[in-house]
């Protein structure tokens, strides 16, 4: 029997390279980016170029995508004539995303569904629908694509610093007390995604050179005892630190696959210009 054809969708907050998307047919979702004079869809009505222009003069609110862009997103894979699909999503700790879609695909009865909660945001739950994507082309039905991609969330890890202080104080994420303290101690936050899909700290270093090395050291550890996995590094308007990373992968993991990117408007929006990060995906 000949495997029946599955759709890939990814929501935009997970930074599939659009290239890559054009290439193995992977349906992007736009989340809605808000700034004060409208509303526009990500990658779609506004670049995530475009959305770090602007933000040095407003900072916009982000928001699930719209239920017309999923409705249309289920036509169009239905008028391609897929006949299973499989949605991956930001962590549904950070967004609506995964319980709006998991309803809304309950009643589509043109097609099989499944929606994965990657409990990650950026390449860090990207790397899963890239991966479902190959095997896709490859002609792997539904079930075999969920058994080798959507087994555990526990395979990908990313680990990210700041710039500085500058727009998380203005988004509110921290107070004017903590910015000033963090920015004259010189302090520099690692933070990553737990299990549950929460951001949260996982090391405080002094200086940028410390931190660079933290972020290496603590993706080593999480890469312990694996032989199979590709690497990430994502910026934020920061090429040469991002440059800087690379190095630094690619001499701890000499001859593994490392994709660069641009952080993109769902992350991007919080933490500002400046941000690095890495991760890694185990993909056996």
């Amino acid at each position: 029997m000949k495997p029946r054809k599955v759709a890939i969708i990814a929501d935009t907050a997970l930074d599939v390279p659009v290239d890559f998307a054009k290439e193995y047919d992977v349906f992007l979702l736009p989340i809605s980016v808000i700034f004060s004079d409208g509303e526009y869809r990500d990658q779609i009505d506004i670049s995530t170029e475009e959305v770090y222009r602007r933000l040095h003069e407003e900072i916009p609110k982000t928001s699930l995508p719209s239920g017309e862009m999923i409705l249309r997103t289920f036509d169009a894979v239905a008028a391609k004539g897929y006949e299973e699909a499989l949605f991956f999503t930001l962590s549904s700790g950070m967004s609506g995303t995964y319980n709006m879609l998991h309803l809304m695909a309950q009643e589509e009865t043109r097609f099989q569904s499944f929606v994965f909660d990657t409990k990650n945001i950026g390449l860090g739950g990207g790397f899963f629908a890239m991966h479902a994507a190959v095997l896709a082309k490859e002609g792997h039905d539904l079930a075999s694509i969920k058994a080798q991609v959507c087994d555990t969330t526990k395979k990908s890890k990313q680990f990210g610093k700041f710039k500085n202080f500058e727009f998380l104080e203005k988004g509110g994420r921290i107070g004017l007390v903590t910015a000033k303290i963090g920015t004259l101690l010189n302090i520099k936050p690692i933070i990553s995604v737990n299990d549950d899909g929460i951001v949260y700290t996982a090391a405080k270093v002094k200086g940028n050179k410390k931190a660079r090395k933290e972020m290496v050291e603590l993706l080593s550890q999480f890469l312990e005892g694996h032989e199979h996995f590709c690497l990430s590094v994502q910026q934020g308007e920061a090429e040469e630190e991002a440059s800087i990373m690379i190095d630094l992968l690619e001499e701890r993991f000499p001859g593994k696959p490392l994709l660069e990117g641009h952080i993109g408007t769902a992350f991007g929006v919080h933490t500002g210009p400046g941000m690095i990060v890495i991760g890694a995906y185990i993909y056996k």
